[in-house]
């Protein structure tokens, strides 16, 4: 009788050890979330122009930035980064505030009004006609390790149309790449940054380039 109870009573304790195991086991991860939330780090792309804006023509061609669209591997918010020549990889805890291309739409927008040849700019949604269309495509922005070095590479295919004709009036790849300000996740963010300065003027160059070629009514 007492070796029952006793035994009844280790099979009660190794039952409620069990449970409380399991119940722990369940409670970890709602523990660890908060301090996980604190370890992500969130990032921007900007851009602030080294000149005044120019006065506004009075009789220039009017254009819509259309939504810039990404190509594949880089619709979302991560941050890629690649040590292979063939596989992106994101970062665990550091992402951009919204998918790359989506942060580039209003800077894309203050570059096509900061070079002065358009009467007005006005960004994709916006009710009316426009003369011209500017398309782009985000082809890749990325943070490459190879070689104990570290560089952040971006690329911009950038096509002007006429509305009216539908006529491509020009397209052009705007590429960079510049060495890391630090081999991590926030010196790709500033380097980043330094590369965007360098695409938006070099978009103005285009667009002053192939405005030459509309030819208005």
């Amino acid at each position: 009788m007492t070796s029952w109870v006793g035994h009844t009573r280790l099979l009660v304790a190794l039952v409620v050890m069990t449970v409380l195991a399991g119940l722990a086991g369940c409670s970890l991860p709602l523990l660890e979330r908060p301090a996980q939330a604190d370890r992500t780090h969130t990032y921007t792309l900007e851009w602030q122009p080294a000149t005044p804006a120019p006065v506004t023509p009075a009789k220039g061609p009017t254009l819509l930035i259309a939504s810039p669209l990404p190509a594949a591997g880089y619709a979302g918010s991560a941050m890629i980064y690649m040590e292979d020549p063939l596989e992106l990889k994101e970062f665990a805890w550091h992402r951009w505030a919204d998918a790359p291309a989506r942060l580039l739409e209003p800077l894309l927008l203050s570059a096509a009004e900061r070079t002065g040849l358009f009467r007005t700019v006005v960004p994709a949604g916006t009710p009316g006609e426009t003369d011209l269309r500017l398309e782009t495509r985000l082809l890749y922005l990325r943070q490459v390790f190879e070689n104990n070095r570290c560089r952040v590479e971006m690329a911009l295919r950038a096509t002007l149309v006429d509305n009216r004709s539908a006529r491509i009036l020009g397209s052009r790849d705007l590429r960079k790449s510049l060495p890391c300000a630090s081999p991590d996740p926030r010196g790709g963010a500033i380097t980043a940054n330094r590369l965007v300065a360098h695409l938006m003027e070099r978009l103005q160059v285009f667009l002053r380039d192939r405005i030459s070629r509309f030819k208005r009514p």
